[in-house]
């Protein structure tokens, strides 16, 4: 009843709103934030199932626009070409040599890695859904674990993924053929994983400052520190493989680890 009274409501007020092309986005998000909800609720939702959602989210996104793109006679690939070129075309008139540089790697950029922006989405979106079934949880009286953050833990086919990724990368521009199609999965294989990497890194980092007793400030401000090492080095995800593998936190998982001594939950 609970999802149905919210596709109805959803799906009424977008299509009042922004008329009927963006009911799809809608309906994706109820089901997101539906599942999640009930995951919750019930006490089996793990850090693998999170991330399942917010890759599904994301593909049905591209399904979507595919869709949508072929039925104007065009595609993904094209429509983003069109608009980025358009957009650089506007900017480079009022920018310098190196402002030109820097404008058209970042078209370049776009290119390359626009799949990834529909995970940054779809992240997003299950992030949002998340954060509103743990209020509800909590406004219904019921129990949830605290250290949600701290305990994210990333299923050990995301570290896999993460080495196909830069295999495909690496290797894909020495193929006889599909050299571009194999170079560009790979990359976005690779950044995706890095993501949800780096939050696991983040993870570690704020589990242990709370084994520390540190304040939220304080675990706040050193989290929005960590993102920018991230962005700049890539250090988080580096401490996200590392934890992935040898088990920092001395999580309870079961698979073996790299690590000497027995897993263990504290």
């Amino acid at each position: 009843m609970a999802l149905l009274v919210a596709l109805v409501a959803g799906l009424t007020g977008t299509y009042l709103l922004f008329g009927v092309y963006g009911l799809p986005m809608t309906a994706l998000s109820v089901l997101c934030a539906f599942a999640l909800a009930r995951e919750l609720a019930m006490g089996r939702l793990r850090s693998g199932g999170l991330i399942a959602e917010a890759a599904a989210v994301s593909l049905a996104m591209v399904g979507v626009d595919m869709v949508s793109t072929s039925l104007q006679g065009t595609s993904i690939t094209e429509l983003i070409t069109d608009v980025v070129n358009q957009a650089v075309e506007m900017s480079t008139e009022s920018l310098d040599l190196d402002g030109v540089t820097a404008v058209l790697e970042t078209r370049d950029s776009l290119l390359v890695y626009w799949p990834t922006v529909y995970f940054v989405v779809g992240t997003g979106i299950a992030l949002c859904s998340l954060f509103g079934a743990w209020l509800g949880v909590r406004t219904s009286g019921g129990r949830v674990e605290p250290g949600m953050i701290a305990r994210f833990d990333v299923p050990l086919w995301v570290a896999e993924l993460f080495a196909l990724g830069v295999v495909a990368d690496v290797l894909g521009p020495r193929l006889p053929q599909w050299q571009r199609e194999v170079a560009m999965v790979g990359a976005n294989v690779v950044m995706c994983t890095r993501i949800v990497l780096a939050q696991q890194g983040i993870s570690v980092l704020l589990w242990r400052l709370r084994e520390r007793g540190a304040a939220w400030p304080r675990r706040a401000i050193l989290a929005f520190l960590a993102l920018w090492l991230e962005m700049s080095f890539a250090l988080m995800s580096i401490v996200g493989i590392v934890d992935v593998a040898v088990n920092l936190r001395h999580l309870e998982r079961n698979r073996q680890d790299l690590s000497l001594w027995p897993a263990r939950e504290r």
